[in-house]
């Protein structure tokens, strides 16, 4: 299978203890991420994929000299608060602060919902207004309901999608999809 524009982006979520299939499990010291993060940078793996709500990443990831990282993050369940543009600015900034970063490559939407909703086009254009002041290169959305992808594609135009792909998700490798996200130049 040939991608479009293949990156190894190395997710965070897994340092929160509560995250994942295994609950409870000890919290990463920041020598152990360190080290990973130099592996990282040796098998030139550059992107990080973060989130607030991610309870421990942006701790951990704070005591970690992250230069050279091009930084992935998201904001999540946007759509029932009143003033989105002010929250989503200080949510950026608050995250951008933890992480001792300039910018974010990229600031995703974690909940394809929130497009969806009364207050989609105001989250969209709230995101490419803390784009235009330089808080953020791209803007985008995480993913994994691939169905309704052509339809948000169609309504609102992004630079960047996360969605899954391992070993037991291998749904990006339709051909239609692949074509549709060349056609619009999408990473």
């Amino acid at each position: 299978m040939k991608f479009i524009n293949k990156k190894i982006v190395l997710g965070t979520a897994q340092l929160d203890k509560n995250y994942g299939l295994k609950k409870k499990r000890k919290i990463i010291s920041p020598k152990q991420m360190r080290n990973i993060i130099n592996y990282a940078k040796i098998k030139n793996i550059n992107f990080l994929d973060t989130a607030s709500s991610y309870k421990n990443s942006e701790k951990i990831l704070n005591k970690v000299r992250l230069e050279g990282f091009n930084i992935i993050g998201k904001i999540e369940k946007i759509r029932q608060h009143k003033n989105v543009f002010n929250l989503m600015k200080k949510k950026v900034t608050e995250a951008k602060k933890k992480l001792k970063i300039n910018s974010f490559y990229a600031y995703l939407i974690h909940d394809e919902e929130d497009l969806y909703s009364k207050k989609g086009r105001e989250i969209y254009n709230s995101l490419l207004k803390i784009k235009k002041v330089g808080l953020i290169k791209k803007i985008g959305i995480s993913i994994y309901n691939f169905k309704d992808l052509p339809k948000i594609l169609n309504k609102f135009k992004l630079d960047i999608i996360q969605l899954p792909y391992n070993l037991f998700d291998r749904r990006l490798e339709n051909k239609r999809l692949l074509k549709l996200l060349k056609k619009k130049n999408i990473e």
